[in-house]
């Protein structure tokens, strides 16, 4: 009898392991919000960040659900990363969204958490974020739309700060006097997606295959129209995802520029300028920044007027 009662637990011992394989990870609970929030230490969480978060945290669980319970995409379900914003995202001057296609690197979990992390400490593995193309060009962008917004004028490119000193002062944070202030802002944040949720950890930075079915999956497009509307960007900047033009349904574009494709408003969506992606061996000046001063000029001027 007792033999038969140790095999009984043995065995249960073994289906519960493989539930466990199985099953999904909890939702976001007081712990994981925890950890979000203390991005924002020694400030407090704002309340409509608090609530946007929220809903992404809502929106990832369905998606992971919806990940686990799809034959396609189930096998590759650990790699589920999940991105959104960086703190004090709602309190710039203009709500910018960056997009690219899929995390390289990242074994799962909170894309945001991990890459907010390195970019305040300025260590991406040993790499500051002057020397992480990828990173820096956000800064450089992101910074020159914030000043337009705020003065009506882009700063020159020899004016704009290195991004490693606005990673360490303001990213992600507000400072608590002008001193403190780099460039004139006391704060410089955006949101951030990949249009894939699946992490590329095959060691080849090219797209591939599931890159391609995972876009190309309706759910996961409306997924990603969701996620979009929960952050309610004004500007979008695309990394070279042309796919997000049918996704989104833009219809208006100007190709003129051939560093950057301008999609206009829908009435759903906003501005969206498509770009080389950020990690391509180019001019930081003259492919990235020059461009989409001048988009932004020509096509965008009603981001100087509030929402």
């Amino acid at each position: 009898m007792m033999d038969q009662t140790i095999e009984l637990i043995d065995k249960l011992r073994v289906l519960l392991g493989i539930l466990e394989e199985c099953a999904p990870e909890p939702s976001p609970d007081r712990s994981v919000r925890s950890s979000f929030k203390s991005l924002y230490q020694p400030r407090e969480i704002p309340l409509e960040e608090d609530t946007m978060y929220k809903k992404i945290c809502k929106l990832g669980n369905e998606w992971r659900d919806y990940i686990l319970s799809n034959k396609t995409f189930k096998p590759v379900s650990a790699y589920f990363a999940m991105d959104g914003f960086y703190p004090f995202y709602t309190h710039q001057k203009c709500r910018i969204l960056f997009v690219g296609r899929e995390a390289c690197w990242l074994k799962g979990g909170n894309y945001i958490e991990t890459v907010c992390k390195s970019i305040q400490s300025d260590d991406f593995n040993g790499w500051k974020v002057n020397q992480y193309p990828f990173h820096k060009r956000q800064f450089y962008i992101a910074y020159g739309i914030i000043k337009f917004v705020e003065t009506g004028y882009f700063p020159k490119w020899q004016d704009v700060p290195w991004a490693s000193d606005m990673a360490k002062m303001i990213f992600a944070k507000e400072t608590q006097s002008p001193s403190e202030n780099i460039g004139g802002l006391s704060s410089i944040s955006w949101a951030f997606i990949n249009l894939s949720k699946i992490s590329n950890n095959t060691g080849d930075w090219r797209v591939g295959e599931a890159y391609h079915t995972f876009i190309n999956d309706q759910q996961n497009q409306r997924f990603i129209r969701e996620q979009i509307e929960v952050l309610a960007p004004r500007i979008i900047i695309g990394a070279n995802v042309p796919e997000l033009v049918q996704i989104l349904n833009y219809s208006f574009s100007d190709k003129d520029n051939e560093d950057c494709h301008y999609y206009g408003p829908n009435g759903k969506f906003p501005h969206f300028m498509n770009c080389w992606h950020f990690s391509a061996i180019k001019s930081d000046k003259n492919v990235f920044y020059d461009p989409i001063v001048d988009v932004v000029q020509k096509h965008c001027g009603d981001l100087r007027h509030s929402d």
